[in-house]
Protein backbone atom coordinates (compact mmCIF):
# COMPACT_ATOMS: atom_id res chain seq x y z
CA UNK A 1 0.00 0.00 0.00
CA UNK A 2 1.50 3.34 -1.00
CA UNK A 3 1.24 6.54 1.00
CA UNK A 4 -0.69 9.31 -0.79
CA UNK A 5 1.56 12.03 -2.17
CA UNK A 6 0.10 14.78 0.01
CA UNK A 7 1.14 12.86 3.14
CA UNK A 8 4.74 12.57 1.95
CA UNK A 9 5.15 16.29 1.29
CA UNK A 10 6.57 18.05 4.33
CA UNK A 11 7.24 21.68 5.13
CA UNK A 12 10.57 20.97 6.81
CA UNK A 13 13.33 22.60 4.75
CA UNK A 14 15.65 19.61 5.06
CA UNK A 15 12.98 17.30 3.74
CA UNK A 16 12.11 19.76 0.97
CA UNK A 17 15.76 19.95 -0.03
CA UNK A 18 16.13 16.17 -0.08
CA UNK A 19 12.91 15.64 -2.01
CA UNK A 20 13.30 18.51 -4.49
CA UNK A 21 13.05 17.59 -8.15
CA UNK A 22 13.85 21.09 -9.40
CA UNK A 23 14.91 24.51 -8.17
CA UNK A 24 12.54 27.44 -8.12
CA UNK A 25 12.90 31.06 -7.06
CA UNK A 26 10.74 30.44 -3.99
CA UNK A 27 12.62 27.28 -3.01
CA UNK A 28 16.06 28.91 -3.20
CA UNK A 29 14.72 32.04 -1.47
CA UNK A 30 13.50 29.84 1.40
CA UNK A 31 16.95 28.26 1.65
CA UNK A 32 18.61 31.68 1.66
CA UNK A 33 16.21 32.92 4.34
CA UNK A 34 17.24 30.00 6.56
CA UNK A 35 20.89 31.11 6.43
CA UNK A 36 21.97 33.02 9.53
CA UNK A 37 24.10 35.62 7.73
CA UNK A 38 21.86 36.20 4.72
CA UNK A 39 19.59 38.93 6.14
CA UNK A 40 22.52 40.70 7.81
CA UNK A 41 22.90 44.37 6.93
CA UNK A 42 26.67 43.97 7.33
CA UNK A 43 26.63 41.87 4.15
CA UNK A 44 24.26 44.10 2.18
CA UNK A 45 26.12 43.89 -1.13
CA UNK A 46 26.49 40.11 -0.89
CA UNK A 47 22.84 39.54 0.00
CA UNK A 48 21.73 41.84 -2.82
CA UNK A 49 23.92 39.86 -5.23
CA UNK A 50 22.45 36.57 -4.01
CA UNK A 51 18.91 37.91 -4.46
CA UNK A 52 19.82 39.03 -7.98
CA UNK A 53 21.25 35.59 -8.80
CA UNK A 54 18.13 33.88 -7.47
CA UNK A 55 15.82 36.13 -9.50
CA UNK A 56 17.98 35.47 -12.59
CA UNK A 57 17.66 31.70 -12.07
CA UNK A 58 21.44 31.42 -11.71
CA UNK A 59 21.04 28.52 -9.27
CA UNK A 60 24.66 27.33 -9.05
CA UNK A 61 26.07 30.83 -8.70
CA UNK A 62 23.47 31.64 -6.04
CA UNK A 63 24.27 28.44 -4.12
CA UNK A 64 28.00 29.16 -4.23
CA UNK A 65 27.40 32.75 -3.12
CA UNK A 66 25.34 31.47 -0.17
CA UNK A 67 28.16 29.10 0.77
CA UNK A 68 30.62 31.99 0.54
CA UNK A 69 28.41 34.09 2.80
CA UNK A 70 27.75 31.38 5.39
CA UNK A 71 31.21 29.78 5.40
CA UNK A 72 33.68 32.57 4.61
CA UNK A 73 36.73 30.47 5.59
CA UNK A 74 35.71 27.55 3.35
CA UNK A 75 37.51 27.17 0.01
CA UNK A 76 37.26 24.79 -2.91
Amino acid sequence: MSIPLEHRITTDLGDRLRDACCVTVRFLSDIAAACRRFPSTAHGAKTARIEQLIQSHAWIDAALALIDLELPQWQI
